[in-house]
Parts: structure tokens; C-alpha cells; sequence
């Protein structure tokens, strides 16, 4: 590995902040679909994660002919129950609670619904890393 690489990946992932106001849910992956970690400092909120791949696939089934990423963050903030039960049905879903002090890690090529779990806003701090 060549030093170039090291010194463009460590500016490249330096962790930095996040933060959720009260009543934020919003739909979004990580920078390059790359992994993160994810630290939770402050509030809660819920999560739902997907593969993107299964996303697509699923909007491609169902009569888009070529989906896009933006596709793939319509459908998850838009689509109807039936949509929604018909796809939980069966894609892999991950679901959890994320509260301070606790650290989530999302996979490559993974994307996400959030929302704030209680009236308090979140607060946190995430890294991401490149698996070599």
C-alpha cells in the first residue's frame, strides 16, 4: 500500500458530527455507500436499514426500468403500507433503537430510513471505514 493511499484515507475518514432535531426522519446512505460506525452522545432514534442492491431489484420487479439511487430514497420515505408490507416481506430489514452510548454499525452498500425516537434532538459521531 502505498502512502499516497494511507494519508487520502485517513483525511478521507476522520470522524466528524451529526445531529438529528426533534421530529427528524429523513432517508439517506453513507458517502459511497462505504462502511460506518456510529456513535449515539446524545437522544435516540429508530432505524431501519436495507441493501440498496434489494431496493432496486425490488423497484425493478415492479416496473421501473432502470432505478436509480433516487429512486431507491423516494421509495423509502414514500411508499404506501401495501408497498412497504410487500417488500419487508421480503427483503432483509434491520431495525433497531439507537441510544446514547450506543455505537451502530452500518455495512457497505447499506441504506437507511432514521427518525428521532423521542422529542429530544440526537446527537453523535461517525467514522467510516474502508475494509482493504
Amino acid at each position: 500500500m502505498s502512502w499516497k493511499l494511507i494519508i487520502a484515507a485517513q483525511v478521507h475518514f476522520e470522524p466528524n458530527l451529526f445531529a438529528l432535531a426533534p421530529g427528524y426522519f429523513e432517508q439517506t446512505a453513507e458517502l459511497n455507500h462505504i462502511a460506518t460506525f456510529r456513535l449515539q452522545v446524545l437522544g435516540a432514534r429508530k432505524v431501519l436499514c436495507t441493501r440498496t442492491t434489494e431496493v432496486l431489484a425490488f423497484l425493478q420487479a415492479h416496473g421501473t426500468p432502470s432505478p436509480s439511487l433516487k429512486d431507491v430514497y423516494k421509495f423509502m420515505k414514500e411508499a404506501t403500507s401495501d408497498q412497504a408490507k410487500e417488500y419487508f416481506g421480503q427483503a432483509v430489514i434491520f431495525q433497531c433503537i439507537v441510544r446514547a452510548g450506543d455505537i451502530m454499525y452500518l455495512p457497505p452498500g447499506v441504506v437507511m430510513a432514521e427518525a428521532t425516537h423521542e422529542r429530544d434532538p440526537c446527537v453523535g459521531c461517525r467514522v467510516q471505514s474502508l475494509h482493504l
